[in-house]
């Protein structure tokens, strides 16, 4: 009974001391593998992580630039390991970076759809424009023109009255036949 006593020691032992040697050989396993994807971390942040840091201080300053260079650096400090031991509060952290990457794509969205809406308004308005002085001419020309082609009469309009209404009172003068100084 000693013996096998004995026995089940020794094996108990010996299989201990192998576990511990096979634990310690999947500990640098996985610290080699560790350090493989810490390195391969370390090269892609240039190629991503920066791309879009410069990207966002290339921007124009405004309130949508400081909004998300806000969000930049929330999203960097959520993507440092936590400090915690717990596994809950690091899947929390990467669940809070998730939310905050969405907070910046909704943000350049409504930027990028109101900035899109004011060019067409302005291309709108630009045309209406152009085609105002295609019909009109330009208005300081044609000012210049009443005032010295008929001096006297544009004094007597010409008090504080649009442009249009004088041009349409010379040319109604004109049409009925009526001299025009």
């Amino acid at each position: 009974m000693v013996a096998a006593a004995w026995v089940l020691a020794f094996c108990w032992c010996i299989s201990t001391a192998i576990a511990i040697r096979y634990l310690a050989k999947h500990r640098a396993l996985f610290e080699e593998w560790k350090t493989f994807y810490k390195a391969l971390d370390d090269r892609q942040k240039p190629a991503y992580k920066d791309q879009a840091t410069r990207a966002i201080e290339g921007m124009t300053v405004s309130g949508v630039t400081t909004r998300v260079a806000e969000l930049d650096k929330r999203y960097k400090a959520l993507c440092e390991p936590s400090p915690s031991v717990h596994v809950d509060e690091q899947a929390n952290r990467i669940n809070q970076a998730f939310d905050t990457t969405r907070d910046q794509v909704a943000v350049l969205a409504k930027a990028f759809t109101k900035a899109h809406s004011d060019l067409a308004a302005a291309e709108v308005a630009s045309a209406t424009h152009g085609e105002f002085l295609k019909l009109v001419g330009q208005p300081r020309e044609l000012q210049v023109y009443l005032a010295a082609t008929f001096p006297m009469t544009w004094k007597t309009l010409s008090d504080g009255r649009p442009l249009v209404q004088i041009v349409i009172q010379i040319l109604g003068q004109l049409k009925d036949g009526r001299v025009v100084n």
